[in-house]
């Protein structure tokens, strides 16, 4: 094997691995994605209804214990 195939082998190797830690982080980017805007949505929600009763109290219709 000469000092040409050594390098095309290299090569090869290197561009497996860029594309394999590639793949990797854009599947953790991915993952730790989801359940933040999951989360998100649900503090969201959570604050509207906490906003929402806070009003209807403040108006008199609804009295929370």
């Amino acid at each position: 094997m000469g000092n040409f195939e050594k390098i095309i082998i290299k090569k090869e190797r290197d561009k497996i691995r860029r594309e394999t830690l590639g793949k990797f982080f854009f599947d953790l980017a991915k993952s730790i994605k989801c359940p933040i805007l999951s989360s998100r949505s649900y503090y969201r929600f959570i604050y509207r209804l906490a906003l929402h009763e806070a009003r209807q109290e403040m108006a008199g219709r609804v009295m929370i214990p």
